[in-house]
């Protein structure tokens, strides 16, 4: 987004392409707090994409 967070209809819409084609999406990466930019991604949003296929979601921080 504008503020350089993880944009979770994107991801979500990247999955599902991603699943149409026959792969498994098995991990998400968010951050909470990156040095450069301190954007803080949906966490909570992330999870509710990569639940319903399987894929593991690690969350970073750096502050």
């Amino acid at each position: 987004d504008d503020d350089f967070a993880m944009d979770a209809n994107a991801l979500a819409s990247l999955v599902d392409a991603d699943v149409a084609e026959g792969h498994v999406p098995c991990l998400v990466v968010a951050t909470v707090g990156t040095t450069s930019s301190g954007a803080i991604d949906p966490v909570s949003s992330i999870c509710d994409v990569a639940g319903p296929v399987g894929a593991w979601v690690h969350v970073d921080s750096a502050w």
